[in-house]
């Protein structure tokens, strides 16, 4: 399991309760700290609350305007502008400067790269997150963002479930429908899918 940290912060009953229980993880987002030198801090006190296991400090860094370190840190691109201006090199060297700081506040698990494919354009949450409109162009670009993370020694997480690219509705307030076949969806011919409908939650 992994959690997220208390709003109202660290209270005695909540750090024994973290010390006897020790989750498997624990993700960080932009509200839980102040600054880095903060957020080096409590995820130092959390791993001292959890020893003898170990724990996993995760978050959602994508670049763009999907990070928990904007403001902290010059952050890069979006997905689709990667994608636009750089080749696979570039896109893995940016992966690897990205792990790199990671690492060193403390993380081990980036919920990302996005795998989806942005083959609907009413699409309202996956859009510029997305290295294309083909799976072609995706896949070599997640690939290298993999590739990059992987150097550094940094869990990675595709995101999100398979159809989501293609869907008009926004998985944060509502059930977005994918009605591709499962066939298509895993790759295959059209031809030979059974059209169904597929929820997706990101």
């Amino acid at each position: 399991m992994v959690i997220g940290l208390p709003p109202e912060g660290f209270t005695p009953a909540w750090e024994r309760d973290f010390a006897q229980y020790p989750p498997a993880g624990v993700i960080v987002f932009r509200r839980d700290f102040g600054d880095l030198e903060d957020l080096r801090a409590k995820i130092a006190h959390l791993r001292a609350l959890a020893r003898p296991r170990r724990l996993f400090f995760a978050l959602d860094e994508e670049g763009g305007w999907v990070s928990q370190l904007a403001g902290h840190l010059v952050v890069p691109p979006n997905a689709g502008l990667l994608a636009r201006g750089g080749t696979a090199e570039d896109v893995e060297w940016v992966a690897s400067v990205t792990a790199r700081r990671l690492r060193a506040l403390g993380f081990d698990w980036n919920f990302a790269p996005v795998a989806d494919v942005h083959s609907e354009p009413d699409n309202p949450v996956i859009g510029p997150r997305a290295y294309g409109t083909t799976p072609e162009q995706v896949s070599q670009l997640v690939a290298a963002v993999l590739r990059g993370f992987r150097a550094q020694g940094l869990a990675s997480c595709l995101k999100h479930f398979p159809g989501h690219g293609d869907t008009r509705t926004d998985s944060h307030v509502t059930l977005p429908v994918c009605d591709r076949g499962s066939g298509q969806m895993e790759g295959a011919s059209s031809r030979r899918s059974t059209r169904t409908s597929t929820p997706t939650r990101s």
